[in-house]
């Protein structure tokens, strides 16, 4: 508690057996009263020098403060419209209501202060259980407020510090009827690039170009029609050196390599690698060491090689040619690794395998001829952890299971051979309290989840999930200390589930589309310190769901497409703090651009 009046130093008390004497600041006259009579009176001035907020504190001196307010409020707005909400409003009741009378919910402009003018929303008197308000569909948000506070009352009056929680108003809104009519503009190859977000998109008139959004209906615009009689599908964008690199089709060129400084004008061929008509098609796009590296095909009877480029057309050229004649190695997964970078290609020697770079014709080499001879390995899944890179990749004897790889030949070996009699496939890595775990097919148990520490011995299966089938865990994804997934208990259907790398800890989250019908969630994407995923609860359709935290229940955000139509969100992307997507909301507008974000 905080005293605010005189300061105690001033105030001088000497006790001599029945007598008592007080001075002022060390001055003064003595006075000889009774001892009872001072002693109300000390009280009384240091109780009428405190604060508002210290005198009733003396209500919580006993106890802890907290123990007098709300224990916690919980609100989720179901109202998709901006400055707007609907829902209920749970207030817990303090874990000791004694000398409580109420609780009073007001709008609040912050954590601790009342919006001026208005009057509580709801008052609700102690009583010992929790309280809850609903909010009706379309509840207009005042101007300014930002929080819902509970203030607790007492005996004696209002207790100053309130219990509060932000509003959290939900916003999903199309960001823009790019084609109007019922087929929809179909966006994809979501990117962001300077402070906007760039993407794909058929507006029915210029076909499939490049667009850029920043968010609203005006300043969501087509940046370039690059093919003036049809798409030119811009695809496979990367961000290099301030600019973005993507291949596109301007009906003269064919698929070459493009770049964007996000202005029509400064959207360009870059380089017509295969020249006249015929494509280069680059693809697999990687930065390294300050230069764009990808695959690409030219005209000068060398096949699909590794190229590199410094973003000018001058200083983009062939890296190496690796099967060394007209064939083409076709590279593929190009990934750094250890300050290297990995990736497949054919040779027409060795056959497909794994190959390393340094970004030089000569340290680009044959990493490890995993199925040696002109056999293929086929390396791909590539996921690095500890230091270490993981895939899949098949070799003469074992099929295609998991091995590991520290960069050096010598140190790139089969992990484990999961399935003894066939192919393992490990896929959908992801890493968690120093496990890595990934789906895997055995013999005995099928397709489930499985686990390693990076070692044979410690590479397991995980939970036999469908112990009369296969589990068939996918799009493994890390949120909040766990890998969520989608998996088939066999009882079930195809449900959410969660792990924290332990047996014990992998279970369902919850059966969205009770009883054996699958919800089939997919889309997995954090966003805000939430999980949010695309499923179909079999009332609503594919619609957006949420779960806030692991273990908790998920819940629909929204049935934007009604009744059992699909709305299918897809393609999430985060950018500037929102969430963008595609869906269709069954009103006409057909498959378009949305955004879901919290006010």
């Amino acid at each position: 508690m905080t005293y605010t009046g005189p300061s105690i130093n001033f105030i001088i008390v000497y006790m001599l057996y029945d007598n008592i004497f007080i001075r002022h600041g060390g001055g003064g006259v003595p006075m000889k009263k009774n001892i009872f009579f001072y002693f109300f009176c000390i009280t009384a001035i240091f109780l009428f020098s405190c604060s508002q907020e210290d005198y009733f504190s003396l209500l919580t001196d006993a106890k802890n403060f907290e123990s007098v307010l709300s224990a916690s409020l919980v609100f989720r707005d179901i109202d998709r419209n901006e400055d707007r909400i609907s829902g209920s409003l749970v207030i817990a009741a303090a874990p000791d209501e004694t000398g409580l009378t109420s609780y009073s919910l007001y709008w609040g402009i912050n954590d601790h202060e009342r919006l001026s003018g208005t009057a509580p929303i709801a008052v609700f008197n102690a009583e010992g259980k929790n309280h809850t308000h609903t909010f009706p569909a379309d509840t207009p948000v005042p101007a300014g407020a930002t929080h819902f506070l509970v203030f607790t009352e007492g005996e004696e009056g209002e207790i100053t510090v309130p219990q509060s929680i932000p509003i959290k108003d939900l916003v999903i809104k199309l960001v823009k009827d790019i084609r109007p009519g019922p087929t929809g503009s179909g966006p994809g190859n979501f990117i962001s690039y300077d402070g906007r977000l760039f993407f794909t998109a058929d507006d029915g008139i210029h076909h499939t170009e490049l667009w850029s959004s920043d968010g609203t209906e005006t300043g969501t615009l087509m940046v370039k029609d690059i093919n003036l009689v049809g798409s030119s599908s811009p695809s496979t964008f990367h961000e290099y050196n301030g600019k973005l690199y993507f291949a596109a089709d301007d009906s003269v060129n064919g698929i070459e390599l493009w770049s964007s400084d996000g202005t029509s004008g400064g959207t360009m061929l870059l380089k017509n690698i295969n020249s006249a008509a015929n494509s280069s098609l680059p693809d697999h796009f990687i930065t390294y060491n300050n230069l764009l590296y990808f695959a690409a095909t030219n005209d000068l009877g060398q096949g699909r090689e590794l190229w590199v480029s410094d973003g000018t057309e001058a200083g983009t050229a062939l890296l190496k040619n690796l099967t060394g004649g007209i064939n083409s190695s076709a590279p593929m997964h190009l990934t750094q690794f250890n300050g290297l970078f990995v990736f497949t290609a054919d040779d027409g020697t060795s056959g497909r395998e794994l190959w390393i770079s340094d970004g030089t014709s000569g340290g680009t080499v044959l990493l490890a001829d995993i199925n040696p001879g002109s056999g293929h390995s086929n390396p791909e899944r590539f996921f690095v952890w500890n230091n270490r890179l993981y895939f899949s990749a098949t070799d003469m004897f074992n099929g295609t299971e998991l091995w590991e790889s520290d960069g050096t030949t010598p140190g790139t070996f089969l992990l484990r051979n999961i399935h003894v009699t066939g192919d393992g496939t490990p896929d959908f890595f992801a890493a968690i309290n120093g496990r890595l775990l990934f789906a895997a097919t055995s013999a005995l148990h099928g397709r489930e989840l499985w686990s390693t520490d990076g070692t044979g011995p410690g590479t397991a299966r995980l939970m036999d999930i469908n112990p009369s089938g296969n589990g068939n865990p996918a799009y493994c994804t890390p949120f909040d200390d766990h890998v969520v997934f989608s998996a088939d208990d066999g009882l079930s259907g195809i449900e959410l589930w969660t792990s924290d790398g332990t047996s014990i800890g992998t279970v369902q989250a919850g059966d969205i589309n009770p009883g054996s019908g699958s919800s089939s969630p997919d889309g997995f994407t954090v966003y805000n310190g939430m999980l949010v995923f695309a499923a179909d609860d079999g009332v609503h359709g594919r619609e957006l769901w949420i779960m806030q935290e692991a273990g908790a229940d998920p819940f629909l955000v929204a049935d934007v497409n009604p009744s059992t139509g699909n709305f299918n969100p897809s393609l999430f992307h985060v950018h500037n703090g929102r969430l963008y997507f595609r869906g269709d909301a069954g009103d006409g507008t057909g498959t378009e651009l949305w955004v879901l974000y919290y006010k």
